[in-house]
């Protein structure tokens, strides 16, 4: 199986929202940077369990909120495959999640 038809059947199984609200890019400089006023960017890894755990988890607390001014965009391509999340507010990384779980804010 491909990695771009393996991401889309990872991505269908385990989100917990409708897949509309995704928007699967296979490349970074696919990634619409300069379209995003609020939203997530998540790293999925299909061939790592706690991607594709923490892929679910945090689609899962998304469905329970009113994110109805945020854009969900998912990028395809991990390049740790950890779980790696973006925050995106006015098209500038807001903060982010690396792999350790911590969360960082500001532009460092």
């Amino acid at each position: 199986m491909a990695l771009a038809d393996e991401i889309t059947v990872s991505v269908s199984r385990n989100t917990a929202l409708p897949l509309d609200r995704l928007r699967l890019v296979s490349r970074f400089d696919e990634l619409p940077l300069p379209g995003i006023r609020r939203g997530i960017v998540y790293f999925l890894a299909p061939w790592s369990g706690p991607s594709v755990m923490y892929f679910g988890a945090i689609t899962a607390a998304l469905s329970r909120m009113d994110c109805s001014n945020l854009q969900h965009v998912f990028h395809l391509r991990a390049p740790a495959g950890a779980g790696e999340t973006l925050w995106v507010r006015d098209t500038i990384f807001a903060s982010y999640i690396p792999k350790n779980g911590h969360v960082k804010f500001g532009s460092t």
